[in-house]
């Protein structure tokens, strides 16, 4: 399992804006964004079952 920091929108973006990311819908309580070889990098809430602004960013912490 996964251990998450909490960040703010704009540390998220700092971090997976350069990676090759895309988004994946499988829980629809939050979205998580992989890699193309499916290795999780972050968590954004809510998820696509409450479409608002998402509210909180979470990376997976290096070597976790």
């Amino acid at each position: 399992m996964s251990q998450f920091k909490e960040v703010t929108k704009e540390e998220f973006f700092a971090h997976v804006g350069p990676l090759d990311v895309v988004t994946s819908l499988r829980s629809p309580d939050h979205t998580d964004w992989e890699l193309r070889d499916r290795r999780l990098v972050g968590r954004s809430f809510p998820g696509w079952k409450n479409p608002s602004e998402p509210k909180r960013w979470l990376l997976v912490e290096a070597g976790k």
